[in-house]
């Protein structure tokens, strides 16, 4: 019977006494593992794994942590042939973990791929991009943040040596864009169910586990879309450059093609660093019109919406782009892009004369996502407002005081936007009345005032003249 249960090849070894050694020798493992000894747990879990390698699943579970923390130490030791092998171990162990628990197979092909780049990039770079690419194919979900940045890497790395095409790094960008946004728009909406669960004081402790590590995953995935956008802008040098891909002739050959619309209205859309060092995008390319008013009119998703947005801005329509502006925010899942969908919101209300709306709607912006473009906004609203609220010359002047305080902030967020700031509260401080007059009218320097009217904002009373 013992030689019908164990053979050569057996998950839990060989012979009972094998069976027994590896269930001692797991339970040491995940002992050290839970108290994050992971590089002293190696030697336990490399008997199990070596033994009985179809004993458990969290054997594999454990096992990258655990190698990884032991490479750690070779490394530090200098052991160059210690360390190829345990970096040829935690390859292996992939592969073992599918053959005894095959799924996941987006996961462990991508992870497969990270510890090639992480130790052997040099090397194994057509490799690492074969394995990303499949491994994106089948279930970008299954990815993490870091590897959907390596994967973007290893890309722009084969193309400034000439192995890929221009079209090919605008496609692999394109679909992790689509990547990183499925990812968020998930961790977004479970996000918002733990947190009313937590306000409610429903949420238990293994919520409050998912809480921290969904959050965590989230700054991750938004990092992530900000370090690819820097490493794109050297690619997209110019506008001519990104004519190469998309432009009239290849539109007419995928006029029916949703996805390669999508990708070109983004990549159109998406904003560089030209050569004087400036910050602008393609969107005054006739094509980026006519696909974005394409592209909605097949599909009007959040993101065609808020395209439509931006075509209606350009055109000046400010109540076209209110409509396709608020119609992008509310179905909009990621907050970041939610509070952006606000501002540009607020600015066409902005526009057409709503300025009590406008604030309300960038106060919206401030509560999902706090920058200091959302309060140099605020403040060129307080400064149209001059002459709506108060009964005498500095009290109806009291806004650029408002607005002033808010230049200020939006510079305290964002140091980045000190030079067009600075623009605007020299400007603002033009309309603050005079000393002269305030004195006729009994206002004194320092004085506290409160703004009234949909302004309801405090202000000290400071004289420049």
């Amino acid at each position: 019977m013992t030689q019908a249960v164990y053979g050569q090849d057996n998950p839990y070894g060989a012979n009972d006494a094998d069976s027994i050694r590896c269930f001692e020798n797991y339970n040491i493992a995940g002992s050290l593992f839970n108290s994050k000894q992971y590089a002293q747990a190696y030697e336990s879990w490399d008997i199990v794994y070596t033994t009985c390698p179809g004993y458990h699943k969290n054997l594999y579970i454990m096992g990258p942590n655990i190698i990884k923390y032991k490479l750690k130490e070779v490394e530090e030791a200098g052991d160059e042939a210690a360390k190829n092998a345990l970096v040829d171990q935690l390859l292996a162990q992939y592969d073992t973990r599918m053959k005894y628990f095959p799924g996941k197979e987006a996961y462990v092909t991508a992870a497969k791929a990270y510890v090639l780049y992480q130790y052997r990039l040099d090397s194994s770079m057509n490799e690492i991009y074969q394995m990303y690419e499949k491994a994106i194919s089948i279930d970008p979900k299954e990815m993490s943040a870091t590897q959907i940045q390596s994967y973007f890497f290893v890309a722009v790395k084969l193309f400034n040596e000439d192995a890929l095409e221009l079209s090919e790094v605008f496609d692999i960008y394109n679909q992790i864009d689509e990547a990183v946004a499925a990812n968020t728009d998930d961790l977004n909406v479970e996000l918002a169910e733990l947190r009313t669960k937590r306000d409610s004081g429903m949420l238990d402790a293994r919520g409050a586990r998912i809480l921290q590590s969904d959050s965590l995953s989230l700054r991750n995935f938004i990092a992530v879309k900000s370090n690819i956008d820097i490493k794109l802008r050297p690619i997209l040098s110019s506008c001519d450059k990104i004519a190469l891909v998309y432009n009239a002739e290849s539109y007419a050959e995928n006029k029916d093609n949703e996805t390669w619309i999508r990708r070109a209205v983004r990549t159109l859309g998406a904003e560089y660093t030209n050569d004087s060092g400036e910050v602008a995008s393609c969107r005054d390319n006739p094509l980026f019109f006519e696909m974005t008013e394409r592209l909605y009119q097949m599909n009007p998703s959040t993101e065609a919406a808020r395209n439509m947005g931006r075509l209606a801005l350009a055109r000046k329509d400010y109540s076209k782009a209110l409509q396709y502006f608020g119609e992008a925010m509310n179905q909009e899942l990621d907050p970041v892009l939610k509070a952006d969908d606000l501002l540009k919101y607020a600015y066409c209300q902005q526009q057409l004369g709503r300025l009590a709306d406008a604030k309300s709607s960038i106060m919206q912006s401030i509560a999902l996502n706090k920058t200091g473009q959302a309060y140099l906004q605020l403040s060129v609203i307080y400064a149209s407002a001059a002459g709506v609220c108060g009964s005498d010359a500095v009290e109806k002047n009291a806004v650029y005081w408002a607005a002033i305080d808010k230049a200020n902030i939006a510079v305290s967020l964002d140091p980045s936007l000190r030079s067009a700031a600075n623009r605007a509260i020299a400007s603002y401080k033009k309309g603050v009345p005079t000393k002269r007059v305030a004195f006729d009218l009994g206002k004194t320097e320092g004085t506290k005032y409160t703004i009234g009217c949909w302004i309801n904002e405090t202000v000290t009373f400071e004289f420049y003249n």
